[in-house]
């Protein structure tokens, strides 16, 4: 609110009294290059039998590429999504999605094993890919550096017909 003898001026406005232009970035926005299903089945094979690799990137990674998931949605699940029983599910909506066989024990040394789990901080964690901070997720884009590390996109991009 102006005061008394203080001229009112618009945040855009110059001392000047004109008005100042600004220019704004242009937004580039990206879609993922779509794979084929050769790729992606190369992807995934290479994934279950990389025991050399980073097991949570190769168990996100999985998530990505079977279920088209973004890593937003990725890093949100829990380990409650996880259901187990006669078969494995995975909670991404309903009805829960059935999880390959192959899969499902990758999935699960993972929940026994995740990372960042030994701090005062996260030591009772349901996130299926626990932060470094208390009660939060791991950041997508940490998450995304390791997948990328592994020469696999980590956007959610649909698969090209054959």
């Amino acid at each position: 609110m102006a005061s008394a003898g203080c001229p009112r001026r618009s945040p855009l406005s110059s001392t000047s009294g004109g008005t100042r232009r600004f220019t704004l970035p242009t937004a580039k926005i990206s879609q993922a290059t779509p794979i084929s299903q050769g790729q992606r089945l190369h992807l995934l094979g290479r994934l279950l039998a990389g025991h050399d690799l980073p097991l949570r990137a190769r168990v996100a990674a999985v998530i990505v590429l079977l279920y088209a998931q973004p890593l937003t949605r990725v890093v949100r699940l829990t380990i409650d999504d996880v259901i187990r029983g006669d078969q494995v599910l995975l909670q991404l909506g309903d009805p829960p999605s059935p999880v390959p066989g192959p899969f499902a024990d990758l999935l699960l040394e993972w929940i026994d094993s995740r990372d960042n789990m030994n701090t005062a901080t996260n030591c009772g964690s349901r996130w299926l890919f626990p932060g470094r901070r208390a009660a939060q997720p791991m950041h997508p884009y940490v998450l995304a550096a390791s997948i990328n590390d592994l020469g696999i996109p980590t956007t959610a991009s649909p698969v090209m017909p054959h």
